[in-house]
């Protein structure tokens, strides 16, 4: 028998897998070596604000949905980590195959309905704009 070679693949035999995060893109919410995440099979429309998990130039991403698209081929979403500025533009519905459930802390698990997460997501989406403001200063001035 083979064993799965990607999470892509694992996903379309299990309901879910823990993925461990490597970079500093979604900091602050999540930090390389010490918080791992667990990813669902997509089983509903993604949304904005949702965290998912999709290839990029034959790298896994885990970024946030920023916006979403609807247009009569494909639905399309712009994407950026939650310590970036940058978009990632219309990324394809298609290349998207998991969404965050939650993340664990050492032992402590996070849903993403927990109350102080929900508080965290909307400000980051709330402060993206001054963000970006604030990050096109800093390269002005440098």
């Amino acid at each position: 028998m083979n064993s799965p070679k990607s999470y892509k693949e694992i996903l379309e035999i299990k309901p879910f897998v823990i993925v461990n995060i490597v970079g500093t893109s979604m900091l602050p919410l999540l930090h390389e070596g010490i918080d791992t995440v667990k990813v669902a099979r997509r089983v509903r429309p993604l949304v904005k604000g949702d965290v998912v998990l999709f290839n990029r130039d034959s790298k896994l991403v885990l970024h946030r949905i920023i916006r979403v698209k609807k247009n009569k081929e494909e639905t399309t979403y712009d994407i950026c980590g939650d310590n970036q500025v940058l978009l990632e533009k219309n990324v394809p519905d298609s290349v998207i195959f998991g969404v965050m459930e939650g993340y664990y802390r050492g032992e402590e698990y996070i849903d993403i309905s927990n109350k102080e997460y929900i508080k965290y997501y909307k400000k980051r989406m709330r402060n993206r704009i001054l963000r970006k403001f604030k990050s096109f200063l800093s390269r002005l001035f440098k």
